[in-house]
């Protein structure tokens, strides 16, 4: 009753009047809490988006495949140098390994560093010119190449006849050793 007393809204008159009326328990009794509880399962403990495996998988580039809009989807590659990247892989025959990138103007060693785990490399794709049946222009057409290195690779053919293995173009005076491991991937003897 003395709670009701406390009200604000109830003045001491008002209470004097409604007071013989008020029928409760003098006492506080306990209510039973537990009566409201559900039985909820515990809360799992807190994991990361990563420990809950519901992040989604980078993306991944395969460079002798993708065109520009792809690559311009790595960071740090806009418009232009996704299309000279695509236009140089086009000249090279495809790309050995995501090294090669450095080779193209406007792309810094850093860039290729910081997105090379994002790139995969398609060896099978890569383009060969077959030594045995090729033009100097289409040998010069190659990056590696210059046109002397190419009219030397057709005329010692046609001058000792066709090659048994690409190894033998180091038997003209301009293949070295460096040259050739460079130039190796994208050469064939077979049709």
């Amino acid at each position: 009753k003395e709670d009701v007393k406390k009200m604000h809204v109830i003045s001491g008159e008002l209470y004097s009047s409604i007071e013989p009326f008020i029928k409760l328990p003098e006492k506080k009794t306990e209510v039973d809490t537990n009566r409201y509880k559900k039985n909820f399962p515990p809360f799992p403990p807190r994991m990361t988006i990563k420990q809950a495996g519901i992040l989604p998988k980078p993306l991944v580039v395969e460079i002798n495949f993708a065109d520009s809009a792809e690559f311009e989807k790595l960071r740090g590659i806009g418009p232009s140098l996704a299309s000279r990247i695509v236009k140089y892989r086009n000249r090279l025959g495809g790309f050995q390994n995501v090294e090669q990138l450095k080779e193209i103007f406007g792309i810094r060693p850093g860039l290729v560093d910081s997105i090379s785990e994002r790139l995969a490399v398609d060896t099978n794709r890569i383009k060969k010119i077959n030594v045995n049946t090729c033009t100097v222009e289409q040998l010069k057409a190659h990056p590696y190449l210059k046109w002397s290195v190419a009219n030397a690779i057709v005329a010692y053919r046609e001058k000792h006849a066709n090659y048994l293995f690409t190894i033998e173009i180091m038997k003209t005076d301009l293949v070295n050793d460096s040259l050739y491991r460079k130039i190796a991937p994208y050469l064939t003897i077979n049709e």
